[in-house]
């Protein structure tokens, strides 16, 4: 008589252990809910405005944190366009998408006004700067000035300012997000 564990009986106590394993890692998974969203998104900047942190980009897509980074909420502009640059100036996000448009938040990114305007087939909104009554908008084609009302004050094209737009790269260092998370 042979003393010990007999193969037929370990083969079965391994299928029993695995099928234990599966049930317990089963009731884990179910017990710790998450959500797992596909993004197909390249994020190009961000900015912090308040407690709010946004990183925006392609698909009009920007992600926003309130809790300083712990938990991220994704939103949606305009599914197709890009979302070039964000600018925070006195407690107002502005911003620009590739397109033609002009953005502003007044309630630090959970609302959006938006506004497209027209511009050139082969133009897009590349940067912009804001002032005290005004926001300045590079395009590959030209110079806006929008006043704070998004009405269109004043343009300036020429073929000397004109940009490649292909050659166009944004990027910047993050330094004063890194500074809001150390606070």
């Amino acid at each position: 008589m042979k003393k010990g564990i007999t193969r037929p009986r370990f083969t079965r106590l391994v299928i029993f252990c695995l099928i234990c394993a599966f049930f317990y890692l089963n009731q884990f998974v179910k017990s710790n809910e998450f959500d797992l969203i596909p993004l197909n998104t390249h994020f190009l900047g961000s900015v912090v405005s308040w407690h709010n942190i946004l990183a925006y980009g392609t698909d009009g897509t920007y992600l926003m944190t309130t809790d300083r980074g712990k938990s991220w909420k994704q939103y949606s502009l305009n599914e197709f366009g890009i979302i070039r640059e964000m600018i925070n100036y006195n407690d107002t996000i502005w911003g620009i998408m590739d397109e033609g448009y002009l953005l502003a938040s007044y309630d630090y990114g959970f609302s959006w006004r938006l506004e497209q305007y027209e511009i050139d087939s082969d133009e897009h909104f590349i940067t912009l700067v804001g002032s005290d009554k005004y926001i300045f908008v590079r395009s590959t084609n030209g110079i806006y000035c929008f006043d704070k009302d998004f009405n269109l004050i004043n343009k300036l094209k020429d073929t000397i300012i004109e940009i490649d737009y292909r050659r166009v790269i944004t990027w910047r260092p993050l330094n004063y997000v890194e500074s809001y998370f150390l606070a």
